[in-house]
């Protein structure tokens, strides 16, 4: 009886083998199992359409040459579906919380097209952060991260900063004149024309200045200042100057109906009018224009000539501008031109004094005019070079900087910003000299070649062409 029932329980074993059965089961653990099985390309694990959203998202940002970053998004579809669109994710990069550029991503990986349902996957979203392209100026920004898609709002917005901040060639300001030579201030264009930039060329006689000027003019500037030159470089003719009662005048001739275009007009109006009346010895306040030994109503396209004209009223802003060359040159903006500065006019009185010096130190950093600077135009003070203290005493601004706020910047960014700011402040009626101080110095009496402690005046002679 028991060896009959021992063969009915062995033929039962052989029998469930015989069927595929395991002798005994366990408890499977799926998340195990689906972690284990995403190494497995072929396997994809089960998703529950109707359920909800879940995603997950991690970033790299990598830093590649000088003004340029690159953003990573790697965008995890954990549970359910999310249509894919090009707007999915977008960049916004701020100075001072204020949006200066909104950056669509660059590419995706892998590629989809809109409409696309993103489900149980990966998928990496490249953003391209170049200086150039975005026409960026140097300084501190913020890029912000941000959706606006419901499905995938539980990725919370991410938050970087990046620092522009190139190098370039500047050479450093002359406070006084070389023995024997006279400083010559010529304005030439830049490469877009949309500026004029104040050079300093050296002449060793005195005879004839303001033809000497024209001569110059007309020949334009060194090309090693990467300014418009050479065969890009077109000029009027010109004949009989004069310099009367104050008001200097030339005679433009021949075939200038070839700049009949008005904007050709404003490089050559800044050339000979800011170029005359800033030539020393003499003391003109407007210039007037003469064609063929005529005043005309309009000129150059339509516009009008027929008054004399000088430098355009209210105060200037030096900035940096990064020339085909490489070269760093101060070039001067007058801000009643400018619409970036309407709201600083309070700094100033009508009568040219300067009312508020903390407030016009601010203008030459980026973020005191955020849309006026780009790749090209750069603000002169970088970032964290701020005085601990700035006033106004019998007519002497004074700036104390600590020391250690030097330490990390390059002599070329430093001489560009003093420079800048003498050539800023001198400028106003109010204001006879400025003195530069160290804090915690070592009882230096010089900082390059400005002297420390004593007041700096002019003549500050900037962009020198061939030192």
């Amino acid at each position: 009886m028991l060896r009959s029932l021992g063969k009915i329980i062995l033929l039962l074993m052989i029998v469930i083998m015989a069927t595929g059965s395991p002798l005994y089961f366990d408890r499977i653990d799926a998340d195990t199992f689906w972690e284990r099985a995403t190494d497995n390309d072929d396997v994809t694990p089960p998703v529950d359409e109707n359920g909800p959203v879940e995603v997950a998202a991690d970033y790299r940002f990598v830093q590649g040459e000088a003004g340029q970053y690159d953003l990573y998004v790697d965008l995890q579809i954990l549970h359910g579906e999310v249509p894919y669109e090009e707007d999915l994710f977008v960049l916004e990069i701020l100075i001072d919380q204020e949006p200066v550029r909104t950056l669509d991503f660059t590419s995706v990986s892998p590629e989809h097209s809109p409409g696309d349902l993103l489900t149980g996957e990966t998928v990496e979203f490249h953003f391209s952060i170049d200086q150039k392209i975005l026409e960026l100026s140097d300084g501190e920004f913020e890029l912000i991260l941000r959706t606006d898609r419901e499905e995938i709002a539980a990725v919370e917005e991410e938050s970087f900063q990046i620092i522009f901040d190139r190098d370039f060639d500047y050479i450093a300001s002359l406070l006084r004149n070389p023995q024997g030579r006279i400083p010559l201030v010529l304005y030439f264009p830049t490469e877009m024309t949309d500026y004029s930039v104040p050079v300093t060329r050296f002449i060793t006689t005195s005879d004839r200045r303001l033809v000497q000027v024209a001569l110059a003019l007309a020949g334009g500037p060194d090309e090693n200042l990467g300014l418009k030159s050479g065969d890009d470089y077109d000029f009027p003719s010109w004949g009989l100057i004069s310099f009367q009662q104050g008001r200097t005048s030339v005679n433009i001739h021949g075939d200038f109906e070839r700049f009949d275009d008005p904007q050709l007009w404003p490089p050559i109006f800044r050339a000979f009018t800011y170029s005359f009346l800033s030539t020393p010895g003499v003391r003109a306040s407007d210039h007037q224009f003469y064609f063929n030994q005529e005043i005309r109503e309009e000129a150059f396209g339509g516009v009008q000539v027929d008054e004399p004209v000088g430098f355009p009223d209210g105060p200037r802003l030096y900035f940096g501008y990064s020339t085909q060359t490489e070269r760093a040159l101060l070039v001067p903006v007058f801000l009643s031109e400018e619409d970036s500065f309407e709201s600083v006019m309070g700094f100033f009185s009508e009568e040219g004094e300067l009312l508020n010096p903390e407030g016009y130190y601010q203008l030459h950093q980026l973020r005191g005019s955020p849309h006026f600077y780009d790749h090209l135009k750069f603000p002169i003070v970088p970032p964290g070079f701020y005085p601990s203290d700035l006033f106004i005493e019998d007519n002497i601004v004074y700036f104390y900087f600590d020391e250690s706020s030097l330490e990390d910047l390059s002599e070329e960014k430093i001489l560009m910003a003093l420079d800048g700011l003498l050539k800023g402040y001198l400028q106003f009626s109010n204001i006879d000299g400025v003195v530069i101080s160290l804090n915690n110095g070592n009882g230096e009496d010089s900082l390059f070649h400005y002297p420390l402690d004593r007041p700096i005046r002019d003549p500050v002679l900037i962009n020198i062409e061939n030192p």
